[in-house]
């Protein structure tokens, strides 16, 4: 016997809110009379419905919460390790006692929780679960601080005190009271399978990424942010053509055409663009900049957030979003991830050094540098190999040392309250990475990108944003099996034909022999982002940096930090850490209004 209950209308749409309340100590139902199944509630998208109903033996058209207790029924609580997609989930085993709540392998689905009184719930934002009676509203002091100095040491607190994050490829389960985080997908736990694929490498590549993408489209009309880099044209490519071999309207190609030369893309767009048949939509930065300027709309955001804003310009690539959804389209392919799973990590140069193989270093080197300028030798080689040695010698004062290090630089305006200042500097040590990681310095680096709390804060903005946006986010590069398959292929299979990231420009360069893949190497805006924000800041309202709210909490000195206001505004070099400050102080600020 089953029973399902699923918050969504439409198992395509991943944008309903849920809250879900669960009692902490469940009783179990005595053995004679107990149900084989377990109650079901899921909120989100599943990817590949079809197939997985067809190895359930169940109907095409089962809603997905019916899916996942199917799926219950044969793998246990192993089953949220079968599904695919977008999703938050909780199975209710009333006979063994047992609460499991899970969410999805890349976390593109919010899972946040909070306790109160006897209870537990579970909400795709920290805000529903402070509106429950019960939970406080306090705001977090110490994560608040610490992301003033851009540190981030535990991945599942949050900036509400009361509340905590389940991070992606985690699941939480409640049993007798006790509540446990476990992580049931790690494709770098082991090192056996890491970097083993040698052979057919391109073949097996384009296959996880077609996969990938087609998981995607197979949701219903979608457009692509297309810029003119390799991650979002080998999307829009795939897209294309799986489109046309479905007889499907093609995805429409959103473009933002940026007005420095620094960062303009458009002849590379609009070519991309022309020869996959695609409409596009190409929209001037500049008009997508509100009359009352940038910086006002994007703090604006945060009123809607989990967390402080991490995307200055994403107001104006809702401006993209919404021409998107007029034009019909659904969901929104992004390519953020592309720069996390597609290319080794610049750490492989202290692994080729300390295994000795110093051919593999120069080539690894010669790659690199092709595609960007960095000295990959020492800050990614020579370095941590230095850090790793002295953690062998003396690891106790070198670990000391590491963690002075980090808060040395830490304004003297953070944290006049003393009892807050001794909590930052009580957990900074806890964003250091390991010295002698087990499986090299490569692996723990790009571990990172699943553990770290930035991927999880940047898919929960997508997520927020995309609710606003009447859209849904999709990002095919976090795609589970495609980073499994990515994990697996060798530093010199990243980068086939001596250029970094060389597995996915040898498609793009056939595809597009005239515009130069095969040779592209990264842009960066950086110039363009700093002037705009400098020039926002000086004319920006002043009532955004009188700072009320944080100095309230204590986690800023008013008096101290007027002067560097005042001396940062116009300093491109403070332009950053101003944004910071406002940006923190908005976000703090919206959400004690409420």
């Amino acid at each position: 016997m089953r029973t399902a209950v699923s918050t969504l209308p439409d198992a395509l749409t991943v944008h309903s809110s849920y809250c879900w309340t669960f009692p902490l100590t469940t009783r179990p139902v005595p053995a004679v009379t107990a149900s084989r199944g377990a109650a079901v509630r899921f909120a989100g998208t599943l990817f590949d419905r079809t197939a997985l109903a067809r190895e359930l033996g169940a109907p095409a058209a089962e809603n997905p919460a019916d899916l996942v207790a199917r799926a219950c029924e044969r793998w246990g609580a192993g089953a949220v390790e079968h599904l695919r997609g977008a999703f938050a989930v909780a199975i209710d085993d009333q006979r063994r006692g047992e609460l499991i709540v899970a969410r999805d392998h890349a976390g593109l689905c919010p899972v946040f929780y909070a306790t109160h009184g006897g209870s537990i719930s579970f909400a795709a934002s920290p805000q529903a679960l402070v509106a429950l009676p019960g939970v406080s509203r306090e705001l977090n002091r110490v994560a608040l601080a610490d992301a003033l100095c851009r540190r981030f040491p535990d991945v599942e607190e949050t900036f509400f005190a009361a509340v905590r994050r389940l991070p992606s490829g985690c699941m939480i389960v409640v049993r007798g009271g006790a509540i446990a985080v476990h992580r049931y997908w790690d494709p770098f736990a082991t090192a056996r399978t890491l970097g083993s694929i040698h052979d057919h490498i391109q073949e097996q590549f384009e296959e996880w990424q077609t996969r990938a993408v087609r998981r995607c489209v197979d949701l219903g009309p979608s457009a692509i942010f297309l810029s003119g880099g390799l991650d979002s044209v080998g999307i829009a490519t795939i897209a294309a053509d799986v489109a046309r071999q479905q007889a499907a309207a093609p995805p429409v190609a959103l473009s933002m055409i940026f007005p420095d030369p620094e960062c303009d893309e458009r002849t590379v767009q609009t070519a991309v663009a022309q020869e996959l048949g695609l409409f596009q939509h190409a929209q001037p930065f500049l008009d997508a900049v509100p009359p009352g300027g940038l910086l006002p709309e994007a703090l604006a955001l945060n009123r809607h957030l989990a967390s402080p804003l991490l995307n200055l310009w994403a107001a104006p690539y809702q401006v993209l979003a919404r021409a998107g959804a007029r034009h019909g389209a659904s969901s929104i392919l992004t390519g953020i991830g592309g720069d996390e799973w597609m290319a080794p990590s610049p750490y492989a140069m202290a692994d080729f050094i300390r295994g000795g193989n110093f051919a593999g270093a120069a080539r690894f080197a010669k790659a690199w540098n092709r595609a960007q300028d960095i000295d990959v030798l020492w800050q990614y080689g020579l370095r941590p190999l230095a850090g790793m040695m002295a953690s062998m010698t003396a690891p106790r004062s070198w670990d000391r040392r590491r963690a002075r290090r980090v808060a040395a630089s830490d304004p003297l305006w953070i944290a006049p309250d003393p009892a807050l200042r001794s909590a930052q500097l009580a957990r900074a040590g806890h964003v250091l990475g390991e010295a002698n990681p087990a499986h090299g310095f490569a692996v723990a680096n790009t571990r990172a990108n699943l553990t770290h709390v930035t991927p999880q804060r940047t898919m929960e903005e997508y997520f927020s944003l995309g609710m606003l946006g009447a859209v849904r986010f999709l990002h095919p590069y976090y795609d589970p099996d495609l980073i499994v398959g990515l994990s697996r292929v060798t530093v010199d299979g990243h980068n086939a034909d001596g250029w970094q990231r060389g597995l996915s420009r040898r498609p793009l360069a056939r595809r597009f022999p005239s515009l130069g893949f095969d040779r592209q190497r990264k842009l960066l805006a950086t110039g363009f982002y700093t002037t705009l924000l400098t020039r926002e800041l000086r004319t920006c309202d002043r009532s955004l940096l009188t700072l009320d709210t944080l100095s309230a909490l204590g986690v800023v000195d008013r008096k101290n930090i007027q002067g560097f206001v005042t001396a940062g505004m116009g300093n491109p070099a403070l332009a950053i850490r101003i944004w910071d400050l406002a940006n923190v102080e908005s976000w703090a600020r919206q959400q004690q209004i409420r």
